[in-house]
């Protein structure tokens, strides 16, 4: 990802992974907005959580953007949904190549300081299936979120993170066993 941002030649930078896609007309209307607003940085969207047929699972509406919140409730920005000035990098750093699952959570952390605007429109969507990375990998991603907070950031764990790691553990379940146990007939 750092390698395509390095070649990236227009102003306007994100990234989207495999199996996520943006919405339609999201893509014009990101760019029209940071046209309108030239002192903007980072711009944050809401991001539709979808299984892997594209059915919706839940909606992630972050909010604006607060360093304190994402600290202590943990990530809830969905990374497809998130658009920076190539410029954000220069000054906040690329994405640290040594973390596994939390490189864009760091990422975000780092924007204090930052013009970050939220729109509460869905921009993307991200998959949550039984084979992702996240979901197949949950206790890696947790331990190395925490990682992020407390040795990075020098918070700590929380109950909204233990309630937030547990709502991924649960919908993860759910997924493995629930179409067999729990299909409607």
């Amino acid at each position: 990802i750092n390698v395509g941002i390095h070649l990236a030649r227009g102003e306007l930078v994100a990234w989207l992974n495999s199996d996520d896609v943006y919405a339609p007309g999201s893509l014009r209307f990101v760019a029209t907005r940071f046209a309108s607003e030239p002192d903007l940085h980072v711009l944050i969207g809401d991001c539709d959580v979808i299984d892997a047929d594209g059915k919706l699972l839940r909606r992630l509406s972050p909010g604006p953007y607060d360093y304190a919140r994402l600290l202590r409730n943990g990530n809830s920005v969905a990374q497809p949904a998130v658009f920076l000035r190539r410029s954000v990098f220069e000054h906040v750093g690329y994405l640290d190549e040594t973390l596994e699952f939390g490189m864009d959570y760091d990422l975000w952390l780092r924007l204090r300081g930052l013009r970050v605007a939220y729109t509460p429109r869905v921009l993307a969507a991200f998959r949550w299936h039984p084979e992702s990375k996240t979901a197949n990998n949950l206790d890696a991603n947790w331990a190395e979120a925490l990682r992020i907070v407390r040795q990075r950031h020098g918070g700590d764990w929380t109950p909204a993170l233990a309630w937030a790691y547990g709502r991924a553990r649960l919908t993860s379940l759910r997924q493995r066993i629930g179409g067999k146990l729990w299909q409607p007939r």
